[in-house]
């Protein structure tokens, strides 16, 4: 099993002993724990929604369950992003240095490819795609809401969602 390579990341606890899953003395990251975190909390609220909208019916879903549904993205996702970059970051000198899911010259094939370059590049993607499918959501959430704002906290007020004409 390689080690697992941590000495840039702020470490937070240590692992019980897991093998052969971890090494002896391994320790999780502030990135991974804050990683699982948003995900955790993501999938929580996107699947208590959808679980909560078959038991009651979607004309009967209160507003707090909605809002938290389309809410929850809002610090959730850059922390959820920010988290993943920092992992990625982190595991790039390991996976380069091992030269891990990369194929080398020569081979059967002729052909060479360098994964700590495509995880780079894919770490890249993120600047252009980030603000898109952020702004992406951003809409998503306002047509669910209503508009959001004081419109929402009146609807909210009056016992469920604003209806619609």
């Amino acid at each position: 099993m390689p080690d697992l390579t941590t000495t840039r990341a702020l470490l937070v606890a240590p692992l019980p002993s897991l093998d052969p899953f971890y090494p002896p003395g391994a320790s999780f990251s502030i990135g991974l724990v804050s990683l699982l975190t948003a995900w955790g909390l993501s999938e929580i609220l996107r699947y208590g929604f959808f679980a909560l909208k078959e038991a009651v019916g979607s004309s009967r879903m209160p507003y707090a369950a909605t809002w938290l549904r389309y809410s929850g993205f809002l610090p959730l996702y850059p922390l959820g992003v920010s988290s993943e970059l920092w992992v990625a970051y982190v595991a790039l000198p390991a996976i380069a240095s091992r030269g891990l899911g990369s194929v080398r010259m020569p081979n059967a094939a002729n052909w060479a490819f360098d994964y700590s370059w495509a995880c780079g590049l894919a770490m890249l993607a993120y600047l252009p795609g980030l603000p898109v499918l952020y702004g992406h959501m951003l809409t998503q959430r306002k047509k669910a809401l209503g508009g959001g704002g004081a419109k929402a906290a009146a609807a909210a007020g009056a016992g469920g969602r604003k209806k619609r004409a």
